[in-house]
């Protein structure tokens, strides 16, 4: 079950859905496809299976708390705990 879910937006403009799920004691971040800016900024957090990079990556949980009560729905980038910026925005789900 995921615990947030909604639009990334990268800096170009592309809009993927992704989730958030806790796994074990960090939460996984998933997009429904690839992001160069992702992978460029957390490569160092993807998971270990093949194309992973780009398309998902993982947070601790304060991370989480700081996402959730600061980026998300904000139209403001994320910046993690470690000085690495997120590109892009990210956004509740909102119908068409």
């Amino acid at each position: 079950m995921s615990e947030l879910s909604g639009i990334y937006i990268s800096m170009s403009g592309v809009k993927l859905p992704f989730d958030i799920v806790l796994v074990t004691t960090r939460y996984l971040v998933c997009l429904d496809g690839r992001s160069k800016g992702i992978a460029g900024a957390t490569s160092d957090r993807a998971p270990g299976w093949k194309g992973a990079v780009g398309t998902a990556f993982s947070v601790t949980n304060d991370e989480y708390e700081h996402f959730a009560a600061n980026v998300f729905d904000k139209n403001v980038e994320w910046l993690l705990g470690d000085g690495v910026l997120v590109p892009g925005t990210w956004t509740r789900s909102k119908p068409e």
